[in-house]
């Protein structure tokens, strides 16, 4: 079955005091390091970036898109509608934007993601869910797995009841809840980088050579 990747990139990233999907890492942005994992993985025939607004994105989507049309994949910006809803907004336009009836979403933020755990994702039951989702310790993470199309008028409803929290579409939607310790994963696959001191501590890691935590590093 073929499938969407949709990386989170627009934000307003207050807490880091710049666009994080823009910070560098070796060279490259977290936009870019996200689309190269994404658009290794055969599973894929597509790749969007949800996104406020187009500024740099639209030239990094250009360049995926040299390297990976090859393949036959599509890469494409999915902008935002209105603004105030955060990821959900986001979530909302990628599955309106996707070919496919299934998106894996990820937020551009998870230095952590990699192929091995987006691979224990997709092949987790699906029937009868309209989301599958992560879960640690009890706590829900909607910025790291599948939705599909079917959830659109849900998200539909949220909007209309000025509802704007990601964790709360369990509310409309079916969702598959999956323990990533099952799948011999752990819970730092969803860490985020939303600090410049976690940036910081990010990069200091790189350059002690330490690769341990950052899913970036395609293997």
């Amino acid at each position: 079955m073929e499938l969407t990747a949709g990386i989170l990139a627009g934000g307003k990233s207050s807490r880091m005091g710049q666009d994080k999907a823009l910070l560098k890492t070796e060279g490259e942005t977290f936009l870019e390091r996200s689309l190269k994992l994404f658009g290794s993985m055969e599973e894929f025939g597509e790749l969007l970036v949800s996104a406020a607004e187009k500024k740099e994105y639209e030239e990094i989507c250009t360049r995926a898109r040299k390297q990976v049309g090859a393949a036959g994949k599509h890469v494409g910006l999915a902008l935002d509608g209105r603004q105030g809803y955060g990821p959900l907004e986001g979530v909302y336009r990628l599955l309106q934007a996707s070919q496919n009836e299934w998106v894996f979403v990820a937020a551009v933020d998870m230095p952590c993601i990699s192929r091995e755990a987006v691979r224990y994702m997709l092949r987790c039951e699906r029937e009868g869910a309209q989301a599958v989702l992560p879960q640690t310790q009890g706590r829900i993470h909607p910025l790291f797995g599948l939705y599909a199309k079917s959830t659109i008028p849900a998200i539909e409803e949220m909007f209309r009841q000025e509802v704007h929290k990601m964790g709360r579409m369990q509310e409309w939607i079916s969702v598959k809840k999956v323990e990533l310790s099952e799948g011999g994963l752990p819970e730092t696959v969803l860490s985020n980088v939303n600090t410049p001191l976690e940036y910081e501590k990010m990069l200091q890691r790189e350059k002690g050579g330490s690769h341990e935590s950052s899913g970036y590093y395609i293997q």
